[in-house]
């Protein structure tokens, strides 16, 4: 029973410690952004027309319209 608590407690710790570095770091990019589609969610396709960059997924491009996004 302890032993499962320690372990369990480490986790969190590891977790919260791990990840406050994470989220507190300025080594943060301002010219690249990631992004993860879900499963449930279609391949994106992705054009660039006479450097104009569209995608079909409305939500999306209009992040790309909205920051300027040149290139994917």
């Amino acid at each position: 029973m302890k032993n499962t608590f320690f372990k369990k407690t480490v986790i969190i710790l590891s977790l919260l410690i791990g990840g406050s570095g994470f989220l507190l770091s300025n080594d943060k990019s301002q010219t690249t952004f990631l992004f993860a589609l879900n499963s449930s969610v279609s391949p994106l396709n992705i054009s660039k027309d006479n450097n104009i960059l569209s995608v079909d997924n409305s939500d999306i491009q209009s992040f790309i319209d909205n920051h300027q996004i040149i290139d994917i």
